[in-house]
């Protein structure tokens, strides 16, 4: 056996060896690919887990943004009504004003008057019947809206759920 026979067994060895490792190393590498593939399904799996629950979580968020717009819108009407008795409420006010002035005046103007003609005596209460029943109108006026406004309000705090009594 000569010198080239030698090299070409120690080549053929050498591509056996090169071969061999380089058959285990592709068999790793598949195991590898083979673990690699697992893990894609499987975040591919739980991203679609994801996603639905997303979906489902934005859907009932747009359910709540509806449900508290309905609610605020029916917060509006209830403050409009607020409103509404405010201005009632105020007007009653500047009404018992006007019958409080009227009084006043009713009231101070006969006794002034009898001073007047009879000074240093004492003064009966005169008063004056046409002022005084339209006094009482007024305050009977007054007392039925009212009585008007709270009924008002009462029937919407019920229709509204609400257990609040005027």
């Amino acid at each position: 056996m000569g010198w080239f026979e030698i090299s070409a067994i120690l080549a053929a060895v050498a591509f056996i060896v090169l071969v061999f490792f380089l058959v285990r190393t592709l068999l790793v590498t598949q195991k590898a690919l083979e673990q690699v593939t697992e893990q894609v399904v499987h975040l591919k799996h739980r991203v679609d887990q994801l996603s639905e629950e997303s979906v489902q979580l934005i859907h009932q968020t747009n359910l709540l943004t509806e449900d508290l717009h309905k609610k605020v819108k029916s917060f509006d009407s209830m403050f409009k009504a607020v409103e509404d008795v405010g201005e009632s409420l105020r007007q009653v006010a500047g009404s018992v004003r006007q019958i409080s002035a009227s009084l006043a005046e009713t009231f101070s103007r006969p006794i002034e008057q009898a001073e007047a003609d009879q000074p240093g005596e004492s003064v009966p209460l005169q008063v004056n019947q046409d002022k005084m029943g339209d006094i009482l109108k007024w305050a009977l006026y007054s007392y039925n809206v009212f009585m008007r406004l709270r009924s008002a309000r009462s029937n919407h705090n019920r229709s509204e759920g609400g257990s609040k009594d005027a």
